[in-house]
């Protein structure tokens, strides 16, 4: 009996280090996984831009590289940017800016030299550079950063993986902290004369390899881990095929992972301008001038002094901030939109006045062109009965006198 008293204690005993064991392994565990996330030191970011890809485009092709980066990250999809420009959209997402603040011949100018996010890296000694694919048009929007292009004429099947095996081949060498790429196989193709919907998905299909080659690389190199990755396209309704702009057609995807962001989250729509200010928060610097971008806190990976909770209040506390804005921007607008009006319709008023008195001045005009003709035709009546009175008198008189 008491065999059996003392085998049931040692056996609640034995049960109770187990539990009270497995807790604290579970507890370990835990702390292991956080302060695995806490270690990762961010050491390079990328910028990897898809040139013509909208969000519709990559969910109807076969991209298992960007999908994989996409459900270990951050999935998600950002509002694109007007004019429909490929320049408009690098300054939108690398300063957060909308692009109505760098229209007209600032667009074209230097205007990612001062205040974008490589340029403010370069500043504090993280270098940047952007490979792409040589065109002349991105000569003036780059002047003043380090820049890599494609020089040789390239295939449209192969442009992708030429600025990839730059971009790789520049990366070994001198290890920037911050790159840029930008893969232009798709819009090409997609604005190629043969162009179908299939050899556009073909494209993009070779462009995700590309960027799985670049993924290859940097977790061969043990980088990968330390690196902010983001992902993107710059479609717009015209890159699209579309004649007319739609929400649709101008969502861009947004892809995002690395060391302070969140995994396999897919997240509410954002703004492409949102991009700089989330990834200068994290790599620690300021974007001046001030962008009118919003920091994604939604995004941000829990820790030192935020919790979730604040995170998710102070991102709906911006966005309820930036819906003021947006309503206030509105009242405006319909304000300077009745002003308008308004003049619209005295300036009218006032066409339709001086139509009158034009109207009524060239009735005048044809009155009195009316009696100058009168008068003319009166004078030449006039004449030609005089005239013809003289000529009669003539004869009658040359008959009396003259006898024949």
């Amino acid at each position: 009996m008491k065999f059996r008293q003392l085998s049931f204690i040692v056996l609640i005993c034995f049960a109770i280090n187990l539990i009270l064991g497995g807790t604290g392994y579970a507890a370990h565990e835990g702390q292991s996984q956080k302060n695995e996330d806490t270690e990762k030191v961010l050491k390079h970011v990328f910028f990897i831009i898809l040139e013509g890809v909208s969000s519709k485009d990559l969910r109807s092709a076969y991209t298992p590289n960007i999908s994989g980066i996409a459900a270990s990250g951050i999935q998600g999809s950002a509002i694109g940017v007007l004019p429909e420009t490929t320049e408009a959209f690098l300054v939108a997402l690398l300063k957060g800016q909308m692009p109505e603040v760098n229209t007209g011949n600032a667009i074209r100018n230097d205007q990612l030299a001062v205040g974008s996010l490589p340029a403010l890296l370069d500043s504090s000694g993280r270098s940047s550079v952007f490979i792409d694919d040589g065109r002349k048009s991105f000569d003036a929007l780059f002047r003043g950063l380090k820049r890599y292009r494609v020089k040789e004429q390239i295939n449209i099947k192969e442009i992708d993986q030429a600025v990839v095996d730059l971009a790789i081949d520049k990366f070994s060498q001198k290890h920037p902290f911050f790159m840029g790429l930008i893969l232009p196989g798709t819009e090409l193709t997609r604005k190629s004369r043969d162009s179908t919907t299939k050899k556009t998905m073909v494209a993009l299909n070779r462009a995700d390899e590309q960027v799985g080659k670049l993924l290859r690389e940097l977790r061969s190199q043990g980088l990968f881990e330390n690196s902010l990755i983001v992902i993107t396209g710059s479609a717009t309704y015209n890159d699209a095929g579309q004649g007319d702009w739609t929400i649709e057609n101008n969502m861009l995807p947004l892809i995002m992972t690395g060391p302070g962001l969140k995994t396999g989250i897919q997240a509410p729509p954002a703004r492409i301008i949102d991009v700089a200010p989330t990834v200068a928060l994290l790599v620690g610097v300021y974007l001046n001038p001030h962008p009118d971008g919003l920091v994604l806190w939604n995004f941000l990976l829990a820790g030192e002094g935020f919790t979730e909770a604040n995170l998710m209040k102070k991102r709906l506390t911006e966005l309820s901030s930036a819906h003021i804005d947006s309503i206030t921007e509105i009242y405006r607008l319909n304000h300077e939109k009745a002003s308008i009006n308004i003049a619209k319709e005295r300036i009218n008023k006032e066409k339709r006045e001086v139509e009158d008195k034009i109207n009524r001045k060239q009735e005048e005009v044809n009155r009195l062109r009316f009696k100058l003709n009168a008068f003319k035709m009166t004078g030449i009546m006039f004449l030609l009965v005089v005239g013809a009175g003289y000529i009669v008198e003539y004869y009658i008189l040359r008959r009396k006198f003259l006898m024949f």
